[in-house]
């Protein structure tokens, strides 16, 4: 039977679930911190428009992308996550990891 992750906490249930993954896969693409992730959504439209917030969207802190995170690496889900959206993007062609020395895991 497939492993799921708890439902979410109070502070996180403001951010749907995809967009708290999208910030997952910005941290892992760019190498940020929750915080640095945090400032770089402010300041980048191009994050912004990749997560589906608005200029006038609320950016999810680093306190509700830490707990997450932490989430899913407990219920032991993070590395299939991560290994389903490198498979869709191989399907399609594209290589984000390219000249990484990892991909992103716990």
């Amino acid at each position: 039977m497939a492993q799921r992750a708890p439902a979410p906490t109070t502070s996180e249930a403001g951010a749907p679930r995809r967009r708290r993954i999208g910030i997952l896969v910005l941290q892992a693409l760019y190498s940020l911190s929750d915080e640095a992730t945090e400032g770089q959504i402010k300041d980048r439209l191009s994050f912004q428009r990749f997560l589906g917030l608005g200029l006038d969207g609320t950016v999810p802190d680093a306190m509700t992308v830490w707990p997450f995170r932490e989430r899913l690496v407990k219920a032991k889900v993070i590395d299939r996550l991560f290994a389903r959206f490198d498979a869709a993007l191989t399907d399609r062609g594209i290589s984000p990891w390219a000249g990484k020395s990892s991909t992103p895991r716990s």
